[in-house]
């Protein structure tokens, strides 16, 4: 198929429909030939003053472009040969920034096409950035939808490659952008648009990690505004919830404190996240709990992060919220991953009981935490709350050894409110379970119908040799002697 200098591209766009069309080299030469040329007469029309063409004129060259590409993977890089080609295109996206809903689509033809670019040839990066694209594309659009927040995104991703453009992206006002994208993902928002590609979440999460590494954020409190954001995310997609929680501690500690000069490049990008920010959190957030203040105690004043029940003194936690784990001693602290009373395995509960008792530091078990620390509660009723106080008595009368009173650990029963609700409703069954466990010195605990004994290690619980329980005993006879001595 040969090509004119005709203006009209219809008759090309329906034969590039066709399944069984493949466009040979010298028709794709021909045809960026004539891409560009006509690229040349809209920039040269409008620095004279000639005419007041606009890229719109070339939407159906855009779409040849696009269909092309998809045929043939080598297509892309011929743009290579232009040098004009990135000046070009960037000034007449910058001259018709988005004002109503016709030029969307013109515009997300504009920036598949300059991802393409990038994508297919890396050295386009540099020209990009410094004709300013990447701060083009941090002005905030009059109009949102999937395809322009996906291919700004991918767009403004790629860049970050470059020194430069990482360093001027990272900014207060390019942070509030993205997360105003990411209230995008929540139904009912404020910006007319609802997304949930989990991809393009991703995506979006990542490069806010990218941005947030390197910009500063102090006294900027305004952003606290999308505190409820991060929650609301944790909540629809719980299979991002590690992420989520990570790039919302990254915020935290850019608004808390300055970030680290010094920080390696091949750490995790959550690694840097301030393992105490939930302590100074409730002065600006409120989305994760330490956990410290996860142990609320009715005689003292309640957590700042705490609910007052209507019809107790106990306190409530907020279902969703995140229990900050870097604040997690695995030496005292487990978390039990069951779903239901039910499921609730008494000999497991047992093997961590022993382990926290020979430890002689005591700890804590809780119930109704995600492995990521998310709050999510068990539905217990006051038939399974009498039934596991029960199951807990039974285990310390008939499976731990040397016996001990069942009212040695402390079962508490923190009710998880939903949010947006004040107070606990009377008949509110949603709970986090704690199994507090004192400290007992100078003593080996063993599960006697096993034979078997544990101890508690900052990995977790770990079963104990014969070796192991030789050692212990001699260790504990020991310390016995010094004692009385």
């Amino acid at each position: 198929m040969t090509m004119s200098n005709s203006e009209d591209f219809t008759p090309l766009l329906l034969r590039l429909k066709e399944p069984d069309f493949i466009p040979t080299l010298v028709f794709e030469k021909r045809f960026v030939e004539l891409f560009c040329n006509k690229l040349n007469q809209i920039f040269e029309a409008k620095v004279s003053g000639k005419s007041n063409h606009s890229i719109a004129t070339i939407s159906d060259r855009l779409d040849c472009v696009l269909l092309i590409a998809e045929k043939d993977k080598q297509f892309i890089p011929l743009f290579g040969t232009s040098d004009s080609l990135c000046s070009q295109i960037t000034n007449c996206l910058r001259s018709e920034l988005i004002e109503s809903k016709s030029l969307v689509p013109l515009h997300i033809k504009v920036l598949n096409f300059i991802s393409l670019l990038i994508q297919h040839i890396p050295s386009k990066k540099s020209h990009f950035v410094s004709l300013g694209l990447h701060k083009l594309l941090l002005l905030k659009p009059a109009v949102l939808n999937h395809d322009l927040i996906m291919w700004r995104i991918d767009i403004l991703d790629r860049l970050c490659d470059i020194t430069n453009a990482l360093e001027d992206i990272s900014t207060v006002n390019a942070l509030e952008l993205l997360l105003c994208f990411l209230g995008c993902f929540i139904d009912n928002n404020q910006y007319g648009c609802y997304l949930t590609d989990v991809t393009l979440l991703n995506l979006l999460l990542n490069l806010i990690c990218k941005i947030t590494n390197d910009v500063s954020l102090q006294n900027s409190n305004h952003l606290k505004k999308f505190d409820d954001v991060f929650l609301q995310l944790a909540r629809l997609f719980p299979e991002l919830e590690e992420i989520i929680h990570g790039v919302y501690k990254l915020i935290c500690k850019a608004i808390l404190s300055r970030p680290s000069t010094n920080l390696s490049k091949k750490s995790s990008r959550f690694s840097a996240a301030h393992s105490r920010i939930s302590k100074q959190r409730p002065q600006i957030f409120q989305f994760s709990l330490s956990i410290s203040d996860f142990k609320p105690n009715p005689n003292i004043n309640p957590p700042r992060n705490g609910c007052r029940s209507a019809k107790s003194d106990a306190y409530s936690v907020c279902r969703y919220m995140f229990v900050d784990m870097e604040d997690m001693d695995m030496e005292i602290d487990a978390i039990s991953l069951e779903k239901s009373v039910d499921k609730i395995c008494m000999n497991t509960t047992a093997e961590v009981i022993c382990g926290m008792l020979n430890s002689n530091k005591g700890g804590t078990i809780h119930f109704g935490l995600t492995s990521s620390g998310r709050i999510d509660g068990i539905l217990v009723n006051h038939e399974q709350r009498d039934g596991f106080r029960g199951g807990v008595d039974n285990l310390f009368l008939n499976q731990l050894s040397p016996l001990l009173p069942p009212s040695l650990v402390n079962i508490v029963f923190i009710p998880v409110r939903e949010e947006n609700k004040k107070t606990i409703q009377p008949n509110h069954s949603l709970y986090v379970i704690r199994i507090v466990v004192p400290a007992q010195m100078n003593t080996l605990y063993y599960l006697k119908n096993h034979g078997i004994s544990f101890v508690r290690r900052p990995t977790g619980n770990v079963q104990l040799t014969l070796k192991d329980v030789r050692q212990l005993a001699v260790s504990l006879s020991e310390k016995r002697f010094v004692s009385t001595s």
